[in-house]
């Protein structure tokens, strides 16, 4: 078991890590092996040789906090829920000014630039493990590298654990282009700018705040004399820095758990506790009381050793031999041994359950996360599972992914050569199919064909391919023939040929046995009927009369193959309007549709 230290009684306060918790008559119990030693601790404070290279000591020591979220029963699930849905979405790129038109080279540019910010490293990778640090520890960061001509070439993640802030020197005068109402101008400030430092080892590297006009020394954190100039070597390279939620005397960030400590080591102690319960086998299983007589000593060991002895040893059957220690020479005296069982308290669940799930409702709530995300659903259906899921998007993971959009937007974007877009992480869209299908159908005749196409394998992840020829063909059928202009298809005589063969369908008799065609359907009487069709089965509204009715569904399933083929056509290009998608594959399903309606 790992020690402890124990704080008397007597004292008002506890310290843990670097920072100081008051209390007033409880004791707090904290893990000596949580309190790792500080790398920087020969850093801190103002004795160095160096005062300008100062360090500032963080108000929680790291590497605790790190330890207590691999040591807690919910921070791990919290975080992880963080890192998924707040930086594991992707990213697109937007135009700031939609009227501006598209730059396919830039977006290209960004494109190529943030698929692999770093060697084998792709942008969400560097996100996912910055986000791990700041939800954990309350800070990330993340390196900017430039090539000689100042722009920015790569960016990598800089672990959190091994970097500390460096104290303000100086205020500088700086200047800054700033754009208001379209016009551009230089605006000059006075500002302090920040230092880092890593430890690699015993090895000091510094780096400087993303922005600074300065060149830093690497090496030993001074900034350049005007006039000096240092090797692409000795240069410091530059550093965007996050912080989760501002300390109220530190230039660090905290947690957003932190304000939950006592629960979260409450939560271990607690599970700590039960496991030692069950280590030593629980309460005694049985207490030995003897009247009137007295134990040998060899029993009493026995005995002794039999009660703390291993866990599964206490199990077993004890015989006790007892000796009478009352009586005379003619009577011999009575002795009673009785025995109480515990079995009962042996048999009940572990302690502290209530205690342990009120802690982890603490720590989850200051994520602002429902138990979906824990992965706990037994007490949700879809409806609230719906909910839950659409409130933790608005109010806690796209506010953090903004956040962060605007800095990449504003800071890094222009440096990498980028003047018309802007950075967008992607939601977590939670989409109802059937509703988007239903739009889709209202506006498929007024929208492009293959972008109709491509949002519609997005929907269904179907592949349905574009066709050119297919959308033309479904749209001749779903239009009817192109009208003969004056002088077409006429007689020598002038006057239009009238087909005598085909008598008009509409005249026919409700007989679904008759044949309605003789030699051949104009394609203007198969649109017509299946207009007919779709009011006769309930597919759109419609005024026919029961006889009408019949008298459509009749001459449907009187027609022949050829003109079966058609109209299944017709149909999928009335009902389904998949313009450019495969019209063999629609006419099948029309055609299913048909028999099964008819």
């Amino acid at each position: 078991m790992s020690t402890e230290t124990l704080i008397p009684k007597r004292q008002s306060h506890v310290t843990f890590g670097r920072k100081v918790l008051k209390k007033d008559t409880k004791t707090l119990v904290v893990n000596n092996n949580l309190a790792a030693e500080d790398e920087f601790l020969s850093n801190y404070g103002e004795g160095l040789l160096n005062p300008a290279t100062a360090v500032i000591a963080p108000p929680y020591t790291l590497s605790t906090l790190s330890a207590l979220v691999t040591r807690n029963n919910t921070l791990a699930q919290c975080i992880s829920a963080m890192e998924v849905n707040i930086d594991g979405t992707g990213h697109t790129f937007e135009l700031i000014d939609p009227k501006s038109g598209d730059d396919e080279a830039e977006k290209a540019m960004l494109t190529a630039f943030f698929n692999e910010p770093f060697p084998d490293e792709s942008f969400i990778s560097i996100r996912r493990r910055m986000r791990y640090d700041l939800e954990s520890i309350g800070v990330a960061y993340m390196e900017v590298m430039r090539n000689l001509e100042g722009k920015v070439t790569l960016l990598r993640y800089l672990d959190g654990l091994d970097m500390r802030l460096v104290r303000l020197d100086d205020p500088v005068q700086v200047s800054r282009t700033i754009d208001r109402d379209g016009v551009q101008f230089e605006a000059m400030y006075w500002v302090r700018e920040r230092r880092f430092i890593q430890k690699v080892g015993t090895k000091n590297i510094f780096f400087k705040e993303f922005g600074s006009q300065r060149t830093l020394n690497r090496s030993t954190g001074f900034w350049a004399k005007p006039g000096e100039m240092l090797t692409p070597e000795e240069t410091a390279s530059e550093v965007l820095y996050f912080t989760c939620q501002k300390e109220a005397k530190s230039p660090y960030g905290v947690p957003r758990w932190i304000n939950q400590l006592p629960s979260i080591l409450g939560s271990r102690k607690a599970e700590e506790f039960n496991l030692e319960f069950f280590d030593s086998g629980g309460v005694p299983p049985a207490v030995v009381f003897v009247q009137g007589g007295m134990l040998t000593e060899d029993v009493r060991d026995q005995l002794q050793a039999f009660f703390s002895g291993a866990a599964k040893t206490k199990n077993r059957i004890a015989v006790v031999e007892v000796q009478s220690s009352s009586g005379t020479l003619d009577s011999a005296g009575q002795v009673k041994v009785n025995t109480e069982r515990f079995g009962d308290f042996r048999s009940q669940d572990s302690m502290f359950q209530g205690y342990d799930g009120n802690c982890e409702e603490h720590v989850r709530t200051a994520f602002r996360l429902p138990t979906l995300f824990l992965g706990k659903a037994t007490d949700l259906n879809f409806a609230t599972a719906m909910t839950s899921y659409m409130v933790t998007e608005a109010q806690v993971f796209a506010p953090e992914r903004l956040e962060f959009d605007e800095v990449i937007t504003k800071k890094l974007l222009p440096d990498i050569g980028s003047k018309k877009y802007k950075f967008v992480s992607k939601p977590v869209n939670l989409r109802n199919v059937d509703l988007q299908l239903q739009a889709m159908q209202l506006s498929a005749d007024k929208v492009d064909g293959e972008e109709f196409v491509g949002k519609m394998n997005e929907i269904t992840s179907l592949n349905l391919k574009y066709s050119k020829e297919a959308e033309d063909k479904a749209r001749e059928m779903a239009m009817g023939p192109k009208v003969p202009e004056k002088g077409e298809g006429t007689q020598p005589g002038g006057k239009a040929n009238v087909r005598n063969d085909v008598e008009p369908m509409r005249n026919k008799e409700p007989d679904r046995r008759q044949t309605v065609q003789k030699n051949e359907i104009p394609p203007e009487e198969i649109l017509d009927l299946v207009n007919r069709w779709t009011v006769a089965v309930g597919l759109e509204p419609g005024d026919l009369s029961h006889i009408e009715k019949l008298e459509t569904l009749s001459q449907v399933d009187a027609l022949r193959d050829p003109y079966k083929k058609i109209f299944d056509n017709m149909l999928a290009a009335k009902e389904f309007r998949l313009l450019g998608a495969d019209p063999e594959g629609l006419a099948e399903i029309a055609g299913c549709c048909r028999e099964h309606m008819n």
